[in-house]
């Protein structure tokens, strides 16, 4: 289906994506999903939210429907619809490391309530401990309430169990602060070089050149 958009066949694309929720139903979350990723790649960032919506109110019981808009609707710059997305999803998983990691991030990426994203995390971590994203969050948290010396081993330790640019834009962030600038560089670099694309390693690496 990206192929067939890519060159210009978008009829034929959604054909088969209607083709594949007929014949595989079982799978329709995922498959939403991915026909979301289509739209974004397309451009149609409306059209995403739109699909991504309609998907979550036809499945309910998708957290990864769920994760799915909340990701698009931080993409979009809607950080309190974000938060109220990932909230719910916490309020029918109160339990799950999962879901409140993916909040207390979120509050700690954005410096809001770091107090309430802190025990989140906290919670999250004493579930599983040796997620590389839980220990990237703790680290980040911590980073956030001014303890960048305390969130260097979390995040170094979750960048070499998971070295992609989300945990390698946070640990250069850390370094750069600790004033292993040089360091931090050659953490973006490798970071870079297995992600590509990866946004926030670009406009981390950007910003924090910029104050020099």
């Amino acid at each position: 289906a990206t192929i067939l958009r890519t060159h210009g066949e978008g009829a034929e694309s959604v054909d088969l994506m209607n083709q594949l929720l007929t014949e595989e139903p079982q799978s329709a979350p995922q498959i939403l999903a991915s026909w979301v990723e289509l739209d974004m790649q397309a451009g149609d960032a409306a059209g995403a939210l739109k699909r991504l919506t309609a998907a979550v109110a036809r499945y309910p019981d998708s957290t990864d429907l769920q994760y799915e808009r909340a990701s698009l609707l931080e993409e979009r710059g809607d950080v309190k619809a974000e938060l109220r997305e990932l909230a719910d999803v916490l309020k029918d998983r109160p339990d799950d490391p999962a879901a409140q990691n993916a909040l207390g991030y979120t509050l700690a990426d954005h410096s809001q309530q770091l107090t309430r994203a802190r025990a989140l995390i906290d919670r999250a971590y004493a579930a599983a401990p040796k997620s590389a994203a839980i220990r990237d969050s703790l680290g980040w948290v911590l980073y956030r309430q001014g303890h960048a010396a305390d969130a260097l081993p979390l995040l170094t330790g979750a960048y070499a169990d998971d070295p992609g640019g989300d945990i390698g834009a946070h640990l250069g962030e850390v370094l750069w602060r600790l004033g292993q600038r040089e360091q931090a560089e050659k953490v973006w670099a490798q970071a870079g070089a297995i992600d590509l694309d990866n946004r926030l390693l670009k406009t981390t690496r950007a910003r924090l050149r910029a104050q020099q």
